[in-house]
């Protein structure tokens, strides 16, 4: 018998800075402390509009919505369940991110160490 072992991978220290943005931004989109659907204060989850894929948009807080686990995923009328309702939610109740997420979510965005430290520092700040 041979006995299996995890090689697990060293994070690098940009995927440790990634990281770190993931749960700032995550931080702040719920620090509003209700979903922005229904105003329940249960089971919220951080929500991106535009997939956290879009580098562009990954860490906007324009392109978070913070939403209990039903808008998020659970119920059929959901962000990640209904694209159709969900967007119209938004045209209704947010339509200038709306607008602008459509207008930059095809530019494409290097980010550098430099950048992506100066992200994190602009977002600690909010939370000041």
């Amino acid at each position: 018998m041979f006995k299996m072992t995890r090689k697990y991978r060293k994070r690098t220290p940009r995927k440790k800075l990634e990281d770190k943005l993931d749960k700032k931004w995550s931080e702040i989109i719920l620090s509003k402390g209700k979903c922005e659907v229904s105003g329940s204060q249960e089971s919220l989850n951080p929500h991106h509009i535009v997939g956290r894929r879009n580098r562009r948009l990954r860490w906007d807080l324009r392109n978070g919505c913070c939403l209990n686990s039903g808008y998020h995923v659970l119920r059929s009328q959901s962000a990640h369940q209904d694209s159709i309702w969900f967007m119209k939610w938004l045209d209704e109740n947010r339509p200038r991110d709306k607008e602008y997420l459509e207008r930059v979510e095809h530019e494409i965005v290097k980010w550098t160490m430099d950048s992506l430290q100066a992200k994190y520092e602009q977002l600690c700040a909010m939370t000041d």
